[in-house]
């Protein structure tokens, strides 16, 4: 689904970058936003099967999760690097304020679509700080594990710098009866 983009004007008074008009801006605008809008929701989609991989202490799913969220964390990133070509150095920064430039019509949509993209960014980073959460918890819960375990092998029995009963390895003893 390319986009043909129009050829851009240049204001030969100003000397400034190239600029499109109102109309061709606001369809790239929205184009731009709709693909960002998928690509929150894919993430949001990998985040939400992270969660559930975390709760099955799979690491197959959770690796299958992980995959997912770094695709989508890269398509987010490109289309990042193409919003703030669009939106240029001597622009405004943010999608909204460049949508207030435009005529009405296209101005409403696009400052809908903006705020969509806020609210689902804030359910991201919800999600994202309980998977974090899990995810320290699960790790807690693993080094407890194997910290029994640990001890429960140790024939010395003797405690390390850390207050934990450190883990040895066993001591080895052969007797060669063959000859």
């Amino acid at each position: 689904m390319s986009s043909k983009r129009p050829a851009p004007t240049r204001d030969s008074a100003s000397g400034e970058n190239p600029r499109m008009d109102a109309d061709a801006l606001g369809t790239e605008l929205e184009a731009l936003l709709a693909k960002l809008l998928q690509a929150h929701e894919r993430l949001l989609q990998a985040i939400e099967q992270h969660r559930i991989a975390l709760s099955h202490a799979s690491g197959d799913e959770i690796r299958a999760a992980v995959e997912q969220e770094t695709t989508a964390l890269v398509e987010i990133a490109d289309l990042e690097r193409a919003r703030a070509t669009l939106v240029g150095a001597n622009e405004p920064r943010t999608l909204s304020q460049l949508a207030e430039t435009l005529p009405e019509p296209a101005r409403d949509r696009i400052l809908g679509m903006a705020a969509q993209l806020r609210e689902l960014i804030q359910v991201l980073r919800t999600r994202q700080a309980i998977v974090r959460s899990a995810t320290r918890s699960l790790l807690s819960h693993t080094h407890g594990l194997m910290a029994q375990v640990g001890a429960a092998l140790s024939h010395a029995g003797t405690y390390g710098r850390a207050g934990r009963v450190q883990s040895t390895t066993p001591a080895c003893a052969a007797l060669d009866l063959s000859t």
